[in-house]
């Protein structure tokens, strides 16, 4: 189905959300990134994978292990306890400095660590080449308002298509919303479906998976 999992169950994702909200009820002004420049910096997120790949997974290099802000953030955004600021600023400072960094850069850019810096994203970009959902938007049937791009949140050009087939795309759903003409849909097979039962159907089928996983390995271990 694409980077469902961005779009609606990524933690990281969803704080990064928050913040560019946030900053759009204080800020009126946001940088808009130049499209071929937006389309460069893209390239960023597949250098990260193939260092972390090679460098921490091959080699066994540790040196990053304090740098990784996923880490930074899950420490400070556990739920039930509060946050462990001591322990972050003392264990892993520069995955501290990278959060801030990319939290100052989300106020102003949306879903800026998706876009740019996500290995994951990466990951997800390359297996949703394989995906059989997509959003349908007829060119001809379109004005000249360009809503839908100015609503997307990883900033792909919709502008330009007819078919969405750019990996970049989170299936957030927010151009089929914003479109005034109702003139995007999203089809699975080539058959319109409803983007609501698309996107339920995607989170039970990761979620299931995880959980079916972790009882799986539950089960191995107490056996």
């Amino acid at each position: 189905f694409g980077r469902f999992f961005c779009g609606w169950m990524c933690g990281f994702g969803s704080f990064t959300d928050f913040i560019y909200l946030i900053s759009s009820k204080v800020f009126k002004k946001k940088i808009k990134v130049n499209e071929e420049a937006d389309k460069l910096l893209k390239y960023i997120k597949y250098i990260v994978l193939v260092v972390l790949v090679s460098a921490v997974w091959t080699l066994d290099i540790t040196v990053f292990k304090s740098a990784n802000p996923w880490d930074a953030f899950g420490m400070l955004a556990s739920i039930g306890k509060a946050p462990d600021f001591s322990y972050v600023i003392s264990n892993m400072l520069v995955g501290f400095v990278i959060l801030i960094g990319i939290i100052i850069a989300s106020a102003f850019i949306e879903r800026f660590f998706c876009r740019y810096l996500c290995p994951m994203g990466a990951v997800f970009n390359i297996a949703s080449k394989l995906r059989i959902g997509k959003i349908k938007k007829p060119k001809d049937k379109c004005g000249n308002c360009r809503i839908c791009t100015n609503s997307c949140a990883m900033g792909i050009p919709l502008y330009k298509t007819d078919v969405v087939r750019s990996a970049e795309c989170i299936n957030c759903m927010k151009c089929i919303t914003a479109c005034p003409r109702g003139n995007i849909t999203y089809t699975i097979a080539k058959s319109d479906v409803r983007p609501i039962l698309a996107s339920a159907a995607s989170v039970a089928i990761m979620t299931g998976s995880y959980y079916s996983e972790a009882f799986v390995i539950n089960a191995a271990g107490n056996s």
